[in-house]
């Protein structure tokens, strides 16, 4: 709901219905008003009913003037509503209806103010009380002509008073100061709505923008994911016809590989060039790998699943490589079990034993630990070990060590960015320590499952 809409009238009635007319803002301010002057006949005239102080032509006459009057303002403030943003017919039919009323309340002041303090002179007081607090609402809009309309009401109330003797002056100057406290205190009340209203109506125009803006956003936001869901199925499908055909050449270079003799020339080209495609094909998967934790709508598939059985899978995949490397490769039995995306874990736990080893001299070991809560899976290497420098950019992506580099141990520059991709996405922290000329050990720490 907005700031102007939180102040309109209520619409079931018929004063919420008219008051509703216009601008909401201008209503709450003219509406008091035409409530206060048709109360106030009705009181006087119900008084003077009760106990004529006057003669029955008089009284009509009084009751004419009251509704030729009332139908008069309120003509001229619905013309005021249909002008709201005009500064200069504002005042100026403001000023109309003041003259019209001060005219109306000073005839009535002569008719029913006399000597003696009657019901009508009674109800005229509380009257005129509640006619200056109404005009107080249209006091920061017209001051001039709503101060010259209570003005004109109290001093027309006290000149009468004075003259048929009603109350010693010293009572009419103590009740004219009261007004006037009055009315001051009114005018205060009513300020503090209005820079109320200035506020809500610029907070709801602030509101509007920021809609429009989270609108355009939220658009925005919307072609962008279908985007990439098309580029992304296309990469899916492209990706997946090259695994095929480099699938396929592995095939066809094992088999060629098993015809030759290991004394013809060829066997080490082809040895060289198995080797090779195994290089390309790790790279791929971490470059698949790094799109895959990049992607938006990745989310982790939460299992209870035993470590050994992953621990297993990654055994039995780089048993050809450690051989080849002539590396030991020891990976403890565990019985433990943890929560987590199997799947993520996995290509986690792969490379670091790929980083490992790419890097050890003799052995590479793969444990897990029970420690509290957690379970602390670790793979040690016997490597060169991490320097400081290098272990603040370890998990960057496309980096790579220099020693590595110069040693003919080439890779991706994607293997540990995906580690620690996955495993912030899984919220499983990584550590890593590590000795000079002694080697590396990098722990991931797991959520224990519950028993």
């Amino acid at each position: 709901m907005s700031a102007q809409e939180d102040l309109q009238w209520p619409t079931h009635s018929l004063f919420g219905k008219l008051l509703e007319a216009g601008s909401p803002s201008l209503g709450r301010s003219w509406g008091p008003n035409q409530i206060a002057f048709l109360v106030a006949n009705l009181a006087i005239g119900l008084a003077e009913l009760t106990g004529p102080t006057g003669s029955c032509w008089a009284f009509l006459l009084w009751l004419l003037s009251a509704l030729t009057i009332g139908g008069a303002r309120a003509s001229l403030y619905f013309a005021i509503t249909r002008h709201a943003e005009s500064r200069r017919r504002y005042p100026r039919l403001v000023a109309v209806i003041s003259v019209l009323s001060t005219v109306h309340w000073l005839w009535t002041v002569w008719l029913y103010v006399g000597s003696e303090l009657t019901d009508t002179i009674g109800m005229l007081l509380i009257s005129f009380v509640m006619l200056s607090l109404a005009a107080t609402r249209v006091w920061t809009r017209s001051p001039v002509a709503s101060g010259a309309y209570v003005a004109a009401l109290w001093a027309g109330l006290s000149l009468r008073a004075y003259q048929v003797d009603l109350v010693s002056p010293e009572v009419i100057i103590a009740g004219d100061v009261i007004a006037g406290v009055i009315t001051w205190l009114g005018i205060l009340a009513a300020r503090q709505p209005k820079a109320s209203l200035a506020h809500g109506i610029e907070a709801d125009r602030m509101f509007a923008k920021m809609t429009e803006v989270k609108e355009t956003l939220e658009q925005r936001v919307d072609d962008t994911a279908s985007i990439l869901e098309q580029r992304s199925n296309f990469f899916a499908g492209a990706s997946h016809d090259f695994k095929q055909r480099l699938h396929a050449m592995k095939l066809m270079g094992y088999s060629a590989l098993a015809e030759v003799p290991q004394e013809h020339p060829a066997h080490a080209t082809l040895i060289r060039m198995s080797a090779e495609m195994q290089e390309l094909e790790h790279y791929f998967n971490e470059v698949l790998d790094f799109a895959r934790v990049e992607a938006i709508d990745t989310k982790p598939q939460r299992q209870v699943i035993p470590l050994q059985r992953l621990m297993q899978k990654v055994d039995l995949h780089f048993e050809a490589v450690a051989a080849t490397r002539n590396v030991r490769m020891h990976v403890r039995p565990t019985g433990l079990l943890v929560e987590t995306d199997p799947a993520m874990l996995q290509r986690i736990l792969e490379n670091l034993v790929s980083n490992a080893l790419k890097f050890t001299r003799s052995g590479v070991l793969v444990a897990a630990r029970k420690r509290g809560d957690f379970v602390m899976l670790e793979v040690w290497d016997q490597g060169p070990g991490v320097s400081d420098e290098l272990r603040a950019r370890i998990f960057d992506a496309f980096h790579e060590d220099a020693s590595a580099a110069a040693d003919g141990q080439r890779g991706s520059g994607l293997g540990l960015t995906v580690v620690k991709r996955f495993a912030d996405r899984l919220r499983h922290p990584v550590t890593i320590q590590s000795r000079p000329a002694k080697g590396t050990v990098f722990r991931v720490q797991l959520p224990a499952a519950r028993s």
